[in-house]
């Protein structure tokens, strides 16, 4: 098994974290930004890092219906620039459909349901991102870094 599994949420406000199964420890990453565009070069720097010794989890996404054009292609865009630097720098990954990964992850917790009456996927990621890494301080606001550390967590497995 490999030393750092990272795990990858792909979107422009998404996150890298990594669990580094040697020392117990979990380090995350925000998607580094010049404005409203991701900063190629600095998501390469974070992979480099973990780059000897990782496999990687990263969410594999799709087309949103009712989404503008524009939006799509901007995920899709985020997602293949996280995927070149996987592959230029020769890091094992897998691509994992959310609901795979969260079925895992949420195991034991109750459905939460928003103000629109839908699930609340963030607030049931955060309660069980607060389960698996109880000494990390997870911010509400910052969805991308607890969503991946669960795919980093899910990776273990």
């Amino acid at each position: 098994m490999k030393r750092f599994i990272i795990g990858v949420d792909p979107g422009r406000t998404g996150g890298i974290s990594v669990v580094d199964r040697e020392l117990g420890k979990l380090y995350m990453h925000e998607i580094p930004v010049i404005g409203k565009v991701i900063d190629c070069k600095a998501v390469g720097e974070i992979f480099k890092i973990y780059a000897e010794d990782s496999f990687c989890v990263m969410e594999n996404i799709h087309a949103i219906a009712n989404v503008p054009a524009t939006t799509n292609f901007s995920l899709g865009n985020t997602c293949g620039i996280k995927e070149t630097w996987l592959v230029a720098l020769n890091i094992p990954y897998v691509k994992i459909a959310p609901v795979k990964w969260q079925t895992a992850m949420w195991v034991g917790i109750p459905p939460m349901i928003d103000k629109k009456g839908k699930k609340d996927t963030k607030a049931m990621s955060l309660v069980a991102a607060k389960r698996f890494f109880p000494e990390t301080n997870f911010l509400k606001s910052k969805d991308g870094l607890y969503d991946a550390a669960l795919m980093a967590k899910y990776g273990e497995l």
